[in-house]
């Protein structure tokens, strides 16, 4: 008989296991779909706001990543840690200025979002917003107190976040705040160097015009125009090696 009772106590267990995840699923879903009266209902109902989907996302980086403001509102006010990570040290400020989702970084940021936090890659939310092309998000986060100079362990920067992907919109922003243009990495390469490996010729030229220096040479020895020619990318160096004849 007390065996039994083990057996039928399990098969319980296994049959509540399967209606907690389908009703965490339904929370996200309903957080995606801009359900905020069924996530009201849910925080009124005592649901867990720490909850996290696979890869440690909580319903408030959900609410971020999908500009769900009335539900970042609700979640905050119930009680959601704002500055929760995920597995990879992402968080909802950073998920938020990767998309561009200037009130809702606001938001974030006006119940207390660390604007500093870096992820398990080194990067903070001014360089995600950076490395997504997010100028207005990139002006915002240095008002609100990022450091247009911070670098991450290998020295990186937003500055060549931006200069990484061509986003010369950016690049002016950051400039424009104080961005130094012609910092280095731990391997000696700049924001312009990171513009020419990657054949963002735009981006080039607004650093060029910017004072960016193009004969800093990096741990390699290599300039940025050197770079460019390695790469196969013949037009961004020739258009550097112009730059320093003029």
């Amino acid at each position: 008989m007390k065996n039994a009772t083990v057996v039928i106590f399990l098969l319980f267990l296994s049959l509540l296991a399967p209606a907690t995840a389908q009703s965490l699923d339904e929370l996200f879903d309903a957080v995606r779909a801009g359900r905020a009266d069924v996530v009201e209902g849910a925080i009124r109902a005592g649901a867990d706001l720490s909850a996290t989907r696979a890869g440690g996302v909580t319903l408030l980086m959900e609410a971020a990543m999908r500009n769900q403001i009335e539900i970042a509102r609700l979640l905050l006010a119930g009680g959601a840690k704002v500055n929760a990570s995920s597995q990879s040290g992402l968080t909802a400020l950073m998920a938020a200025a990767g998309n561009g989702h200037k009130d809702m970084a606001a938001l974030l940021l006006d119940n207390g979002a660390a604007i500093k936090l870096r992820s398990e890659q080194g990067f903070s939310a001014l360089e995600y917003a950076a490395g997504y092309g997010r100028a207005e998000m990139v002006a915002l986060l240095i008002e609100r107190g990022a450091e247009a100079n911070g670098r991450n362990r290998q020295g990186w920067t937003a500055l060549m976040s931006a200069a990484s992907d061509g986003h010369a919109a950016v690049i002016r922003v950051l400039l424009d705040r104080g961005a130094e243009v012609d910092a280095r990495d731990e391997s000696g390469k700049t924001a312009l160097m990171c513009a020419a490996l990657n054949g963002h010729r735009d981006a080039v030229q607004v650093l060029l015009e910017r004072n960016a220096d193009p004969a800093i040479q990096d741990k390699s020895g290599q300039t940025a125009a050197a770079l460019a020619k390695g790469m196969g990318y013949e037009e961004i160096a020739r258009q550097i090696e112009e730059h320093v004849h003029q």
